[in-house]
């Protein structure tokens, strides 16, 4: 499932709340961004990884949040296992990002 996190609270609430959650840190603006968004897509939609929730977060909307305060750039991708932080890694990798999620899945 792929979700559009829409405010603090709805960001706040995942990160504690869900068991399996990865983020995706992105712009509208950002090229790289743009190229990821249909592999996140399609592997949030993957049956392998039904057991993790998939939430997409516009980093222009929530500026001042740390999360994305301490994100080196765009994409960023973050794996959380209940609410705490199990990696972060910046780019448009697919393969890093499918190696994350294998491992978070497995979790």
């Amino acid at each position: 499932m792929n979700l559009y996190i829409n405010t603090n609270d709805e960001l706040e609430k995942y990160i504690k709340l869900e068991n399996k959650l990865t983020l995706f840190l992105c712009a509208h603006w950002c090229p790289p961004c743009r190229v990821m968004t249909p592999i996140f897509g399609a592997l949030a939609e993957d049956a392998k990884y039904s057991n993790i929730k998939f939430a997409k977060v516009d980093i222009d909307q929530f500026k001042d949040h740390p999360v994305v305060q301490k994100i080196p750039g765009v994409p960023t991708f973050i794996t959380y296992l209940k609410g705490e932080q199990q990696s972060m890694f910046s780019g448009p990798d697919p393969m890093q990002l499918k190696l994350t999620l294998d491992y978070l899945a497995q979790s």
